[in-house]
């Protein structure tokens, strides 16, 4: 089971983003449980999965007084899976997946429209992957499947700043596959892959002639790229990981000014590493990454800075219980992120887990 809550404050008493004065509030919280059941027999194992969760978006004009977002939204998530694993360690698994869910807008004066209405949709998602070792400490590894993302309440509801939520989102549908190699021994693992996605319904943010941001559906677009790790254990407390991601995309818009321009909102490029260091029930770690080539139109007219970010935690281990202490963004670098808010400056997080 899991309860979260989340609370942020928009303040803008100038008008330097949006364009009226504004101070809103928002709650986003949820709770639900995680059920999972797993039979293992011969060589094959199969996987039960059940997900059910409740969030609840409420968002308040402070300085009006006024709710302008109350909605709720039901979500069930029915999985399976099948692993088969050979004699000589080829790995065969598949997935699948069926999403449903239920949002329950209340009020919604974001999108002019001040009534109840309830809005549902299901969709079926599968995966099927395999990893063939070769020579030693080499594998082969391909997957092929069909995604679906649903849009978030963010996406759906929110009204910060330059941007408004679109409840009449699809969800996004992709048909994904990538192949790649692995290299595994005990002090050294490095994994690299191509990828590609065909994209249906993309979800992206369009900014109009004002410079508000809405959501929308992208009925055709691709992706494709490479995405390499690296990770090197010198001792057994200390361990040190590089990663990259390198993109490529394509907008197949009928519109001819988005035609065959990147997709917006997507770092196509990002790398970075980190240290982590354990010492019996402690963990410490530091990590630093680097993002470019962002657009924040589909026009690709604006062209985003360059965002590097610099993030150090310690946690602690105490079964049941772990305790995580982290810093995020230590250089405290002010970007304009894609939603043309500023982005949060250096950040302090307390996580506690308990496992039941």
């Amino acid at each position: 089971m899991f309860i979260a809550d989340e609370q942020a404050d928009f303040n803008d008493p100038n008008g330097t983003i949006g364009l009226l004065n504004d101070r809103i509030s928002t709650d986003q919280s949820g709770f639900g449980a995680f059920n999972f059941a797993k039979k293992s027999f011969n060589q094959h194992t199969l996987s039960l999965g059940l997900n059910l969760r409740q969030d609840t978006a409420l968002q308040k004009d402070i300085s009006l007084n006024e709710v302008k977002v109350n909605a709720d939204r039901n979500t069930i998530v029915l999985s399976g899976s099948h692993n088969y694993t050979s004699s000589h360690n080829v790995v065969m698994t598949t997935v699948l997946r069926q999403n449903y869910y239920a949002d329950t807008i209340k009020k919604n004066s974001a999108n002019a429209f001040d009534m109840a209405k309830n809005i549902s949709a299901t969709s079926f998602a599968w995966q099927t992957g395999l990893k063939l070792p070769f020579k030693t400490y080499w594998s082969l590894l391909s997957n092929i499947g069909q995604t679906v993302r649903i849009p978030s309440m963010l996406e759906k509801f929110g009204n910060t700043g330059l941007y408004v939520g679109n409840v009449d989102l699809k969800e996004e549908q992709a048909l994904i596959g990538d192949m790649g190699l692995q290299y595994q021994n005990n002090n050294l693992s490095i994994y690299s892959v191509i990828f590609g996605k065909d994209i249906t319904n993309g979800i992206y943010t369009i900014y109009n002639s004002q410079g508000v941001g809405k959501p929308e559906n992208i009925g055709s677009s691709k992706l494709f790229g490479n995405e390499s790790n690296m990770s090197y254990r010198f001792t057994q407390a200390f361990t040190w990981s590089l990663n990259s991601t390198f993109m490529e995309s394509e907008n197949l818009s009928d519109i001819k000014a988005f035609k065959g321009k990147k997709l917006p909102g997507i770092y196509h490029i990002n790398y970075g590493s980190a240290i982590h260091y354990q010492y019996k029930a402690i963990g410490l770690k530091a990590s630093y990454q680097f993002y470019s080539d962002l657009y924040y139109n589909s026009a690709n007219a604006v062209k985003a800075d360059d965002k590097q970010e610099l993030d150090i935690s310690s946690t602690l281990y105490l079964e049941p219980i772990t305790v995580d202490v982290s810093i995020r963004n230590v250089l405290d670098q002010h970007v304009m992120d894609y939603n043309r808010m500023p982005s949060a400056g250096r950040s302090y997080f307390l996580t506690i887990t308990i496992n039941i």
